[in-house]
């Protein structure tokens, strides 16, 4: 299969060199996400596990008639859009600025920061 997807490629080489812009281009993209945004992507990944997980625990939680996971499963839905609020205030401060700095301007706007 991997020998006639090559051999496609090499009597097509427009479609060749656009897979190959496209590839050039994704990976320039990732580059600079990453680069730029590393930091947040984090904070916001560990965030929406962590308030995942509290909703999973709660249900499990309820489903198994436990009121001691209902508990935790709540206390980490609360608790971490705390953390995420926190996180965008800490660095606000750690930029030296009353506002955001460019990289976290888009979460601070949806968290109303």
């Amino acid at each position: 299969m991997v020998q006639d997807i090559i051999q496609y490629l090499s009597t097509h080489p427009g479609i060749l060199a656009a897979l190959l812009l496209f590839c050039f281009l994704a990976l320039v993209g990732g580059w600079y996400v990453i680069h730029h945004h590393l930091k947040l992507i984090l904070v916001t990944l560990l965030c929406a596990g962590g308030f995942a997980s509290g909703v999973l625990v709660a249900y499990r939680g309820v489903k198994g008639d436990m009121r001691d996971l209902v508990a935790i499963g709540l206390f980490l839905i609360a608790i971490f859009p705390v953390i995420f609020t926190q996180a965008l205030k800490t660095s606000k401060i750690a930029y030296g600025s009353s506002r955001p700095s460019p990289t976290d301007k888009g979460h601070a706007r949806r968290a109303g920061v």
